[in-house]
């Protein structure tokens, strides 16, 4: 067994814990600050760099109508047809969910809501992965 009279307990000098906790706290804040516009810096570029390819894919579009007026015209009748087949696609689910609403009775409504209802409830567990509403969780993942 150690003698532990002959050791003495020292206390820091007066102030010293409030000026380590600042200097951690100053330390702490210009990593934040330091992590924040590099971020930044990064955010900024990858947008001017996406910017740019799209500016020179835009170019090279207009560039080759130029070339070849033909082709404009080639593009408006594929987005023409592209548009009708939508549009009756459209009309097509619209006269169905008609048929289906004006053959339901409202106890079949109701079944048809609350099956919406579990399908969306479904789709929010498969997407944030939990049902909990406690405040330890967001988004799904724990704090």
């Amino acid at each position: 067994m150690r003698d532990e009279t002959r050791f003495v307990m020292i206390a820091p000098a007066p102030g010293f814990t409030n000026r380590v906790m600042t200097r951690l706290a100053e330390r702490e804040r210009a990593r934040t600050q330091r992590r924040a516009m590099i971020g930044s810096a990064l955010l900024v570029g990858a947008a001017i760099a996406m910017l740019a390819l799209a500016a020179w894919q835009l170019a090279a579009v207009a560039w080759a109508l130029i070339k070849n007026p033909q082709t404009l015209i080639v593009l408006w009748n594929a987005f023409e047809m592209l548009a009708f087949w939508f549009g009756a696609l459209v009309n097509a689910i619209w006269v169905a969910v008609n048929v289906i609403a004006a053959m339901l009775d409202p106890l079949g409504m109701m079944t048809c809501a609350l099956a919406v209802f579990a399908l969306t409830m479904l789709w929010g567990r498969a997407v944030t992965g939990s049902f909990q509403l406690s405040s330890n969780y967001v988004g799904g993942f724990g704090k």
